[in-house]
């Protein structure tokens, strides 16, 4: 007897990662590059993608319009859905910064402002999230939510008391909205600037209402080589603003209570940590002063 083997469910993989694009001007004048090297390592990054094929892809802090076009034109063949926080309207603030681009379509869409934000931000930037529905995943039809919360701005330091409270709020914004989309298959991913060892209590506040870390749900928990996604030690931290902070993971899925019923975390990991980009100057840096986390999930039973 010739036993049949059992087909292989498909998986579905996703990307979240903070490139760190910011850039100050005067008009065309650049005063300052939040993080060095930053057409370089927009340059390079669509090669990064490609190379580790995601399914979905949440990128952070792409400000301008030159690496916006650039990131978005370069990838469009790979991802034939693609949205963006950019207003249609010229804005005197800095949009959101927020891309997510899909192989699978993308049918719903909604930008949305924190209602709490420091004061400089609050003048120069609008931070908040951008969601959207997407159909026909490998798991299922899906809400995700693309965010970047505050890290504190020019003012505060990103895990003193104010900012944790400010910060609350804004996930407090979030999770609301979520929950109150009442879908299945929901997954916040992005920049959060908390985890499970900094800033806690604000971690702990989406654990407690309804949200599960992806990193915790891996099917294989073994201690992997590296668990954090910004570190000192990137050369591209020796100048930020929040260089004495201590290593850390801030960069997240969370998947809805509700969903882990219906799939399963394959695989939860840090990538994109080593070195890749020319300078130009003899040097080689990372895409980003943030690494990414990528985050394979399979599904537990068919999706009617």
């Amino acid at each position: 007897m010739v036993r049949k083997k059992k087909s292989k469910r498909p998986n579905l993989r996703l990307l979240t990662l903070n490139m760190g694009l910011l850039k100050i001007k005067l008009g065309n004048i650049v005063l300052r590059e939040q993080i060095a090297y930053p057409q370089a390592r927009a340059a390079k990054l669509p090669e990064a993608i490609r190379k580790m094929g995601p399914d979905i892809v949440l990128l952070q802090e792409v400000f301008h319009d030159d690496n916006l076009e650039q990131i978005i034109g370069d990838l469009a063949g790979d991802y034939p859905f693609i949205i963006n926080s950019r207003p249609s309207r010229p804005h005197l603030r800095f949009h959101p910064g927020l891309i997510t681009l899909s192989k699978y379509p993308i049918v719903k869409s909604r930008t949305v402002t924190f209602l709490d934000a420091p004061i400089d931000e609050r003048l120069f930037a609008c931070k908040g999230w951008l969601s959207c529905r997407i159909d026909g995943t490998p798991v299922g039809d899906l809400v995700l939510y693309n965010t970047h919360l505050t890290a504190g701005g020019l003012i505060r330091k990103p895990h003193c008391l104010r900012l944790q409270q400010i910060r609350m709020n804004q996930l407090r914004q979030l999770s609301i909205a979520a929950h109150r989309w009442n879908h299945p298959l929901t997954l916040i991913g992005g920049d959060l600037n908390c985890g499970p060892d900094i800033s806690a209590s604000n971690f702990r506040y989406m654990e407690s209402h309804g949200w599960d870390d992806t990193w915790g749900l891996r099917m294989k928990p073994k201690r992997p080589k590296l668990e954090v996604t910004w570190w000192i030690g990137n050369p591209l931290n020796f100048r930020e603003l929040h260089k004495t902070t201590t290593p850390q993971r801030i960069d997240h899925f969370l998947l809805s209570h509700r969903a882990r019923r219906r799939i399963s975390v394959a695989e939860a990991k840090v990538v994109l940590h080593k070195p890749q980009v020319p300078t130009g100057d003899g040097g080689i840096v990372t895409l980003s002063d943030h690494y990414g986390y990528r985050v394979t999930l399979a599904p537990e039973k068919v999706i009617s």
